[in-house]
């Protein structure tokens, strides 16, 4: 675990995460839990005999095994790892040293070996290929049907057995002081977790230590921990350096939440804000210690547009702060901070905000637009235009946002030439559509009232842009 290694054998795969003592399974020694979410259960003998007798050490060996496939939590509680186990991700291990029998450290683990090999209609007879191996066999089924009809209250199929023996492992580990696997132990420490190879003794007796404590308390240990106990020993550890394969593992996730976060931007640009908030709340909930910063930074960003568009403006703007605090110079956080001040009413701040920036990012369309819309009732329109870049004035999207400026303040016809001058940027696109039933509404009206409701509309389109340089 320290060392970033495999979970085989202990488990069918994936890097060591977790170690939990005197569990409440029915196999429980030993829980092993790696980062892809398998799991190996193990029950430890220093040694062991094989015996046909369905009551022998052996047999509740067998008969742990058994209940671990077949009985459900006695507390209810549903754990990770309480699931239907399968070969695939989880492992029954019986873990004993080379002091046990032959029958068990041999042709019991040949034969399970086999067993996981086995296709759909191949008869677990062929998971024993000596007399020796047919004899183990035979009596380790016998065995596990007994402890079967005992705990389900039913008679086992072979295909039960043979699911059952496909789970099982057999791992032969020689511990006590000074051999084989202590040595590889105390070696794996000094040249791959340690600084210094001198504290390889310290080091280890630490280690030691931890387990016993966490076999006491029934806890469990992971690497973090485990590494933080060391450290208080005084024992001084090198950088984890995580192996390619679990590289190429954050990479996946990594992709697959990026994956997550696009289609909760696209829910945002098609407007459906529940379904993107959905999708956000999915994210965190299945990934959160496993963002980026630029992840945290897209997450809030789409989250600000969605509370925005569920009618909480409030909320939405206080998530678009949070992401300027992740990426303090980014175009994108700045030009999000002067919408925050803007729909929650400070049209004062965010126009301030926008000035200081436009400076910075002087074609910047958004920034362009959210300085219009967030400007000075006493400025018009045709003020602003003229303070813009000539490449900003054609802009299809500065034209919109001169066009409501002109709206609110009831300059009709400048807003209808905006409006023909966003048609021919956008010929496409439908908001200049918006504006021109905006505007013949106003000529309708002609009344001092139906300025609150272009003002209305006008934070609406604003909020709704399909401006993809706006959401991340």
């Amino acid at each position: 675990m320290l060392s970033g290694g495999q979970g085989r054998p202990f488990s069918p795969g994936g890097i060591v995460a977790l170690l939990r003592g005197e569990t409440q399974e029915s196999v429980d020694d030993l829980l092993v839990g790696t980062t892809e979410n398998r799991y190996g259960f193990i029950q430890a003998k220093r040694a062991i005999e094989f015996s046909e007798r369905v009551d022998s050490d052996f047999g509740s060996v067998i008969d742990q095994m058994v209940r671990q496939v077949v009985d459900k939590p006695a507390d209810g509680v549903r754990r990770p790892w309480t699931r239907e186990l399968t070969p695939a991700n989880d492992r029954l291990l019986l873990v004993t040293s080379s002091r046990s029998s032959e029958k068990i450290k041999v042709h019991l683990k040949d034969v399970l070996i086999r067993a996981k090999s086995l296709v759909k209609g191949q008869p677990l007879s062929d998971a024993a290929i000596s007399d020796a191996e047919r004899t183990v066999l035979g009596a380790t089924t016998v065995t596990a049907m007994s402890y079967w009809n005992r705990a389900t209250g039913a008679e086992a199929t072979e295909q039960d057995i043979q699911n059952l023996l496909s789970l099982m492992s057999i791992q032969v580990l020689d511990m006590e002081d000074g051999e084989g696997g202590e040595r590889e132990a105390v070696r794996t420490l000094g040249t791959q977790v340690i600084v210094d190879r001198q504290q390889e003794g310290a080091a280890w007796s630490s280690i030691l230590q931890a387990c016993r404590k966490m076999v006491e308390r029934r806890s469990e240990l992971n690497a973090d921990e485990l590494r933080q106990h060391l450290k208080e020993d005084g024992i001084e550890l090198k950088s984890p350096e995580p192996s390619q394969r679990e590289l190429q593992r954050r990479q996946v996730i990594s992709e697959q939440i990026d994956k997550l976060i696009d289609e909760a931007r696209d829910a945002v640009k098609q407007q459906k804000f529940g379904k993107a908030e959905m999708l956000l709340q999915r994210v965190e909930r299945d990934h959160g210690s496993q963002l980026n910063i630029i992840q945290r930074f897209r997450i809030l960003t789409n989250y600000g547009y969605a509370e925005i568009g569920l009618g909480r403006p409030n909320v939405g703007a206080k998530r678009f702060l949070e992401a300027l605090d992740l990426q303090p110079d980014d175009e994108k956080a700045k030009s999000n901070e002067v919408l925050a001040y803007y729909v929650t009413g400070d049209s004062p701040t965010a126009f301030a905000k926008a000035d200081e920036i436009r400076t910075a990012y002087p074609s910047s369309v958004v920034i362009a637009s959210h300085w219009i819309l967030s400007s000075p009732p006493e400025k018009t329109a045709q003020e602003l235009e003229q303070e813009l870049p000539s490449i900003l004035r054609r802009d299809g999207e500065v034209c919109v946002s001169l066009a409501y400026k002109s709206l609110n303040q009831q300059d009709l016809d400048a807003a209808t030439d905006y409006a023909e001058r966003a048609k021919t940027a956008y010929p496409q696109k439908g908001r200049p559509c918006l504006i021109f039933a905006d505007i013949c509404m106003a000529r309708l009206m002609r009344v001092e009232a139906g300025c609150v409701g272009l003002r209305t509309r006008v934070r609406c389109s604003l909020r709704l842009s399909r401006n993809m340089y706006v959401m991340q």
